[in-house]
């Protein structure tokens, strides 16, 4: 396809490991400009020895083949490109006065829309229904909400692999009328605005966008200690807590945060524009480094 339509000078890759593949090509069609984005710090290959050497081996490829190099945070960089590669840093942006707007009035968005009556702990977790996500552990969890006699509704967010076995294991736990699959959805701001705290026990993430939108919405997360420390945008929005720690623990982070004061929406605003989360700023960022490529391409 490249050598067929030589007019692309810029390949922007952004498949992890797979992006070894895909610079490759644009090298063997002459391409210019090769881009090597990192959206993650871990993957999810097998500890088999074809997997070490596929590993190893992209990303020697990916090092060797790239021009430049971008990451979503330091840890994401580090993992694919090492410690020494220059990456510019280009956060995963949002549209914060459009969430925080959201969040303040779809407040009652799950009640409305699930009949919910209060008082009753609504939980979310949003993302693949895959294993680095960690979705059975959070059915372990509520169901020990469920033996404490806590009122609560729980919805995944997410499509993936694991449907099924979820869905079974949902039901051989019988918690089947407070545990929700919602599949794929377009109100996912609404959905954070109607929670009380979203829930990430994934074994490894990069810089999931999820977060920075639930703290533009003013949502509070407990998540694994697993994922990188930079998601916290100091919005008092995040606490962390270790997969090895007692689900007692889990549960009594998961209702302290319900009692905390969300922190108002412009300070909240000032704080994650500082760090550059900006959506229109990183857009402005991005299209300059093109333009600057197409420039000499």
């Amino acid at each position: 396809f490249l050598k067929k339509n030589s007019q692309y000078k810029i390949v922007h890759c952004h498949t992890l490991l797979s992006n070894s593949m895909h610079l490759l090509a644009a090298k063997w069609a002459n391409v210019p400009y090769r881009i090597a984005h990192s959206h993650n710090t871990g993957d999810n290959s097998k500890k088999k020895l074809t997997s070490f050497i596929y590993k190893n081996l992209a990303k020697i490829l990916i090092k060797k083949l790239a021009t430049h190099f971008i990451s979503c945070g330091k840890e994401a960089g580090i993992f694919l490109f090492g410690k020494n590669t220059n990456a510019m840093q280009l956060p995963n942006a949002v549209d914060f006065d459009k969430l925080a707007q959201i969040g303040e009035s779809e407040k009652m968005y799950l009640n409305k829309n699930f009949k919910i009556k209060e008082p009753c702990l609504k939980i979310i977790q949003v993302g693949r229904l895959e294993v680095v996500k960690n979705p059975f552990y959070t059915i372990n969890l509520v169901r020990e909400l469920k033996k404490r006699q806590i009122n609560f509704k729980l919805f995944f967010i997410g499509q993936g692999s694991l449907k099924d076995n979820i869905e079974d294991d949902i039901k051989n736990k019988k918690l089947s009328d407070c545990v929700k699959l919602l599949g794929v959805r377009s109100d996912i701001p609404e959905l954070m605005a109607g929670a009380d705290v979203l829930l990430m026990p994934s074994f490894h993430e990069g810089f999931p966008v999820v977060l920075v939108e639930s703290q533009s919405v003013g949502l509070p997360a407990l998540i694994a200690d697993s994922i990188s420390k930079e998601v916290d945008l100091d919005v008092n929005l995040i606490k962390f807590e270790s997969l090895d720690s007692d689900f007692s623990i889990w549960i009594e982070k998961l209702l302290g945060l319900t009692d905390e004061k969300i922190m108002n929406s412009n300070l909240r605003k000032k704080i994650i524009q500082e760090k550059g989360f900006d959506i229109r700023s990183n857009v402005k960022k991005l299209s300059n480094l093109y333009h600057a490529m197409g420039q000499y391409a």
